[in-house]
């Protein structure tokens, strides 16, 4: 998020704690018909200590690099072994990115623009908006013990 983005809010985008304790910060852009998920554990980069230092900032650079060769399914498979990890202990993942659109997959931009599909990418493929809220439902309940544990631990 840029301080542009944030001239609209006042300077702070709308926040609020969800019932599971998570915190929420919403910006919206009605030019861009997309949802972009980022969700942020505690770990990471703020528990790095000087041996491991960069290790966090890496990993999540790595993870960034995208998906182009995973469909849906695959993607899914890939959270719901995420959250496996998380589960079952493994406290180095710090965060999971999922990019989703209305519409799953992308596009290539045409010629004729009135030919794009509205919802869809022109960039990396993305999940659709149902698949979204259904791996953040699976997830959530996967590892939400274990994150209770780290917020409790912190």
């Amino acid at each position: 998020m840029t301080a542009r983005d944030l001239i609209g809010y006042g300077g702070k985008p709308p926040a609020w704690t969800l019932p599971n304790g998570a915190r929420v910060l919403f910006v919206e852009n009605r030019a861009l018909p997309m949802l972009d998920v980022s969700v942020d554990f505690p770990a990471g980069s703020s528990r790095d200590d000087p041996a491991t230092s960069g290790l966090a900032g890496m990993t999540v650079a790595l993870m960034r690099l995208g998906t182009q060769s995973l469909d849906e399914a695959k993607i899914a498979a890939e959270l719901a072994d995420v959250g496996a990890q998380i589960r079952d202990g493994n406290r180095s993942i710090i965060g999971v990115r999922i990019e989703s659109h209305i519409e799953a997959g992308n596009q290539a931009i045409p010629k004729d623009l009135s030919q794009l599909r509205y919802g869809c990418s022109v960039t990396d493929g993305c999940v659709d908006w149902a698949t979204t809220e259904r791996m953040l439902r699976d997830l959530a309940g996967t590892c939400d013990q274990a994150l209770r544990k780290r917020i409790e631990v912190s």
